[in-house]
């Protein structure tokens, strides 16, 4: 080998060493930051990074590597990992997080991940410069073997941690003697797609049978109405009766505040048994939602890499999730944006088996018919693949939607008959809602959590006698 690749190697070697320290300290930093396993989110940025600088390292034999020359193949790629991890996260977070992902605010959110990324860049290369200039033998800083060593160890590590979490399997139904509430919210569910409210036959069909039939024997309400067009905001309402403006819970990092009363703090002090099982990212136990529950559960998504079950607090984990499903359709499955309402009542199921004869509170908060929209053709849409769909989409988005009420709808007669097998059915009340509907163009958008119109509003309410 000449002395000129041997040269070259060693900056490579170098440039994936720094790129590689890059990925560990913004991994590490997150990790702190958003309270996830603190080894996996430093190696999980560690080994992107790595992987990133050993394809451009390999690469810079067939550009001109200037920067490498001046500052030092470590601190190029010192520089270029937290640069552009810095203006990942800077406009990943200021826009969902500070701009509420209002469209009109993505330049401003691109504006201040540049300016990140600018100002984190040019210190590590104003530190390699630094350091060529102070040390006389001018060699570059050459760590490879020891992160090598991370890597390899962060690859065992990435898939033996598992990406999946054990779920509870009811056992035989047993006869129990408690009395209870079972409060059912459908996430995304207008009132309009079901047969009680009117909804035509849907692919031949009845549109929800196993609604229906509940509701010839419960009282439906006709006019009852989300205070707000998304999760977090109208369940912070339902579960405290308060107004959007007396709960302040209005953005995606918003927590519950500690002194508001909520519907499982309050029977709690009466000693009713609560719980809860919910499979929407904005009602994890850390936004307050679980405080007063005896037992609650939240059923993360099925996750890549072999994720610890906090994984999609990460912004570089969103990233690849978010890239995947935008331009990787045809690998969509449910299971990696929400539980299956199968799993729900099987977790909530075995939840009611515990609590035995106590009176008892359980929540269970699904998530069909929320996007993505699985249909029975085997299509799928969801909005991070067309956050703006043409209006010549509405009808087929909409026939998807309905398919998921349908899937909704079967899960719910399975509850039914699983609720008359432990001899719940009688001495239980049941209420059916939902937290906000959903949007088909009627007014010129899609999905949710942008307008109040009424087929984001107008919700069904049905309550057992």
């Amino acid at each position: 080998m000449t002395k000129k690749n041997m040269n070259w190697l060693k900056s490579v070697s170098s440039f994936v060493s720094g790129m590689t320290l890059g990925g560990l300290c913004v991994g590490g930093v997150e990790g702190i930051y958003r309270d996830v396993n603190l080894i996996y989110a430093t190696l999980f940025y560690g080994v992107f990074c790595c992987g990133m600088g050993f394809c451009l390292g390999l690469a810079s034999k067939y550009w001109p590597a200037f920067v490498l020359r001046k500052s030092g193949g470590f601190f190029s790629g010192l520089a270029l990992a937290l640069g552009f991890q810095a203006f990942a996260l800077g406009y990943f977070y200021a826009f969902r997080d500070i701009f509420q992902e209002a469209a009109d605010k993505k330049v401003l959110a691109l504006v201040i991940g540049v300016v990140l990324a600018l100002t984190l860049g040019l210190m590590s290369l104003s530190l390699g410069y630094l350091w060529r200039f102070f040390r006389r033998d001018k060699n570059d800083i050459n760590i490879a073997p020891l992160f090598l060593s991370i890597v390899l160890l962060s690859f065992s590590i990435l898939f033996f941690i598992g990406g999946d979490d054990a779920r509870c399997a009811p056992q035989k139904a047993r006869t129990l003697k408690g009395r209870g509430v079972i409060f059912l919210v459908v996430d995304t569910l207008r009132a309009d797609v079901l047969g009680v409210y009117g909804a035509e036959a849907h692919r031949g069909k009845s549109p929800s049978p196993n609604i229906d039939a509940f509701a010839e024997e419960a009282t439906t309400f006709s006019r009852f109405s989300a205070q707000a067009s998304w999760t977090k905001p109208a369940m912070a309402t339902l579960l405290s009766s308060r107004h959007a403006s007396g709960h302040n819970t209005m953005s995606k990092l918003s927590t519950l505040p500690d002194n508001l009363p909520l519907v499982a703090t309050e029977l709690k002090k009466a000693d009713i048994v609560t719980a809860a099982v919910v499979t929407n990212y904005n009602l994890e136990a850390g936004y307050g939602f679980g405080r007063g529950f005896d037992h609650y559960a939240y059923l993360s998504p099925a996750r890549y890499f072999g994720a610890p079950q906090k994984a999609n607090r990460l912004a570089l984990y969103n990233i690849f999730r978010l890239i995947r499903e935008r331009y990787l359709p045809s690998l969509r499955a449910s299971q990696y944006f929400y539980r299956s309402a199968d799993v729900v009542n099987a977790e909530g199921l075995c939840l009611l088996d515990e609590i035995g004869d106590k009176d008892f509170f359980l929540w269970l908060h699904y998530m069909e018919p929320h996007d993505p929209y699985f249909s029975d053709d085997g299509k799928s849409y969801a909005r991070v693949e067309m956050p703006s769909p043409s209006l010549d989409l509405a009808e087929p988005l909409k026939m998807a939607y309905q398919d998921e009420v349908r899937r909704f709808d079967h899960a719910f007669g399975d509850l039914v008959e699983a609720l008359k097998a432990r001899g719940l059915w009688q001495n239980t009340a049941i209420i059916l809602s939902s937290d906000h509907g959903e949007e088909f163009g009627e007014h010129g958008g899609f999905y949710h959590g942008v307008t109040l119109y009424e087929e984001q509003l107008h919700l069904p309410l049905i309550i057992s006698r």
